[in-house]
């Protein structure tokens, strides 16, 4: 590979990486007016969905269980190490050869050195990471929720507090009661 196609696929990568945090960015603005709605947060996360996001594209199991801080530093490890590896870790040498004066000829040889296996390592650990993590933060979503839910027949829920509203039957005679969770 020459130099130039180095650095234009390292260009490209960071491009990419560059939209990757700009639709961070919008995935943060629409988790932001999530709080809003206290249904949308009271949902249970797929443990399966958040792993296939992940392993698809780093970070994105993340953003799905609202970690958007996380996906985002998973995302910046994977595509630095990866453009890291291909930056530092590929070096072009050229040799020429003379025979006799009258001819000679230039071979280019592509070395890989150990930039190379340190960048791929970053990368790679930080794609297993994400792979693992956000089944696991998945399932430690759901159980928060699950603490969280007191089992009231009707439940509103904000940050500060939790309001519930059941049937009550004392003496034979039925009645309502208001539970407030501080």
């Amino acid at each position: 590979m020459k130099k130039q196609s180095i650095h234009r696929l390292g260009g490209y990568l960071l491009g990419m990486a560059i939209v990757c945090l700009a639709a961070s960015g919008m995935a943060q603005t629409s988790a932001s007016s999530a709080f809003q709605q206290p249904s949308v947060l009271a949902e249970e996360k797929d443990p399966l969905l958040a792993f296939a996001c992940s392993a698809l594209i780093p970070g994105l199991g993340q953003y799905y269980n609202g970690d958007i801080a996380k996906g985002v530093i998973q995302e910046v490890f994977v595509l630095g190490g990866f453009v890291f590896a291909i930056a530092k870790g590929i070096e072009e040498k050229e040799t020429t050869y003379y025979y006799g004066g009258y001819f000679d000829y230039t071979e280019t040889e592509t070395d890989i050195t150990g930039d190379f296996w340190i960048g791929l390592g970053v990368s790679a650990g930080a794609y297993i990471w994400s792979v693992i993590d956000a089944p696991l933060s998945a399932m430690h979503k759901n159980n928060q929720r699950r603490k969280k839910s007191y089992g009231h027949l009707f439940e509103y829920e904000s940050r500060n507090y939790s309001a519930g509203l059941d049937l009550k039957m004392v003496h034979s005679t039925v009645g309502l009661q208001l539970a407030l969770h501080f």
